[in-house]
């Protein structure tokens, strides 16, 4: 039997999702250089691609103003970025050789931390079931009335229409829409599963954050 890799495929979102938050780290690290933040690689990872995303949500907003948001040229506009993300992790991290170490020191960290009570392991396990749980939802049709309002129907709006446009007759179109601009490009790319699994996403970086705090 053939692995489905379809656009509608969970393969193929989980696929974009990584490609996504190599993305946002990749354009998020000079950031960090440039402004001379220091942080442990763990840290350093979610502060990257936090201002990575705020890059990626800026260039989007343009790309509507300027009539660019249809769904073939989106579609372009993340591959160029994957290709040069990919082209700066090389030539910056393998050349250095500062991958296996770090991941190495992830690793420790980890099972250092969990290895420490069974109740923080149990906790760990529960994380797990939780976010696994939660994945497989993302592939439910979407019926939350914000999502189906705003969050997802202006970006796939805008879609249709190949840029931003007004919607004064949608009061939620005034607020600042800078995740609906990443629930653009994932619009373009798949679908409204593909929106929910980043969602999902978010959340997940939210509880890695707090637990490398803890560690």
């Amino acid at each position: 039997q053939s692995i489905d890799i379809s656009s509608n495929s969970l393969l193929f979102r989980l696929c974009v999702l990584g490609s996504f938050w190599f993305i946002c780290k990749t354009l998020g690290d000079p950031v960090l250089t440039f402004i001379g933040l220091r942080t442990k690689f763990q840290g350093r990872f979610l502060f990257a691609a936090g201002i990575g995303m705020g890059f990626l949500s800026l260039s989007m907003l343009a790309l509507g103003i300027i009539n660019l948001w249809n769904p073939p040229f989106l579609q372009k506009y993340f591959i160029f970025l994957l290709g040069i993300s990919s082209i700066i992790f090389i030539s910056k991290h393998f050349e250095k050789n500062t991958v296996p170490a770090a991941a190495q020191s992830i690793n420790e960290r980890f099972n250092n931390r969990l290895g420490s009570t069974g109740f923080e392991l149990f906790l760990a396990v529960l994380v797990m079931f939780s976010v696994v749980i939660a994945m497989l939802t993302t592939s439910a049709p979407e019926i939350f009335y914000d999502s189906l309002v705003y969050h997802l129907a202006l970006p796939k709006l805008y879609l249709l229409n190949s840029k931003i446009i007004p919607t004064p007759h949608n009061i939620f179109s005034g607020a600042p829409q800078m995740v609906q601009m990443l629930y653009g490009l994932m619009l373009s790319i798949s679908n409204e599963h593909m929106t929910s699994l980043l969602h999902l996403s978010l959340g997940i970086g939210t509880i890695v954050g707090l637990i490398l705090i803890s560690l």
